[in-house]
């Protein structure tokens, strides 16, 4: 056999049977690969019942900031979707999700927990504040929280910051216990504020008006909606509570981010609306008007809720 035939046939049989430094050596590669692929992507989450309708609109959104920090190194956007706060901070703690829109409670819980940062204020909407109300029926005799007492209250649902936990921790300074009730029709224990959830804004209002209870929370913009809560209910009830202002929603970092990337994306979020193209893409996004700092009176809200989110903090997620 000539020399040429014979390191054709070493050649094939390295090809066809790899030597086991070159076996030893794939997994490394491979992670390799894995990390860099990783490096170079930007993941952006959110906590949504509805991946469906959801999906789009974070991928827009994901695209575009991936082309914008191209120059740091990022060649792609992705999107993961879950269906609670503890999947989310799950995936935070283990750097699975850079990125994510969140309201102010749970974006509090996921910095307690996952260390995850509050960058900036999100205006949803054109607003960028909220705050909760309580409503009774103009004939009722509440005229403030210490009137709830033995008293029934409807809220939303358990992840509503302004229809639930803001107000819950509302009564809980206040000196007054709130315990949850099956239905309406249960009776209130003696000394306590009973609340129900009715799942719905239209709900509280329509519950308030026909006696099932005594009051309803619900944010300030709900009160105003003809559609959540029409005027010829609104004639025959008042807000006897309102809380301070609150922040609208938040956009939040995972720990551990290099820390030019994230400035980075702070200044692409605080010029998006000043873009034509990221002006389009906030609308898609959940209908995002723009992004500001957190400074002055909003940091000031800031610090109040979080005040009131120690108050509460298992309940939420």
């Amino acid at each position: 056999m000539n020399f040429r035939r014979l390191w054709a046939l070493t050649a094939l049989a390295a090809l066809f049977y790899p030597t086991a430094a070159t076996v030893a050596e794939t997994p490394a590669r491979a992670a390799a690969a894995d990390a860099a692929q990783r490096k170079a992507t930007i993941v952006v989450g959110r906590v949504s019942g509805n991946p469906r309708s959801t999906y789009p609109k974070l991928d827009k959104f994901a695209g575009y900031l991936a082309h914008k920090l191209r120059p740091l190194g990022i060649t792609r956007g992705e999107v993961r979707i879950v269906r609670s706060s503890r999947q989310m901070i799950r995936l935070l703690q283990e750097g699975k999700i850079d990125f994510l829109s969140e309201t102010i409670m749970s974006a509090l819980l996921m910095q307690e927990r996952a260390k995850a940062e509050i960058l900036l204020r999100e205006w949803k909407k054109k607003r960028g504040w909220y705050w909760s109300i309580i409503i009774a029926r103009s004939e009722s005799n509440i005229r403030g929280l210490p009137d709830l007492r033995g008293r029934k209250i409807a809220f939303e649902d358990p992840g509503s910051t302004v229809s639930f936990l803001v107000p819950l921790a509302l009564l809980h300074r206040a000196g007054l216990q709130a315990v949850r009730l099956k239905s309406f029709a249960d009776p209130v224990p003696p000394g306590k504020v009973g609340y129900v959830f009715a799942d719905k804004e239209i709900n509280i209002a329509a519950w308030v008006e026909r006696g099932f209870v005594d009051a309803g929370a619900l944010s300030n913009w709900d009160w105003r909606s003809k559609r959540r809560t029409p005027r010829s209910m609104r004639e025959d009830m008042e807000i006897v509570f309102e809380s301070r202002p609150l922040i609208r929603s938040v956009f939040v970092a995972r720990a551990g981010l290099p820390e030019a990337l994230k400035r980075r994306t702070k200044e692409i979020l605080l010029g998006m609306d000043r873009d034509q193209a990221g002006k389009r893409i906030l609308k898609s996004y959940f209908k995002v008007k723009k992004y500001d700092e957190i400074t002055g009176e909003v940091a000031e809200s800031l610090e109040e809720t979080r005040k009131l989110y120690s108050l509460i903090r298992d309940r939420i997620g």
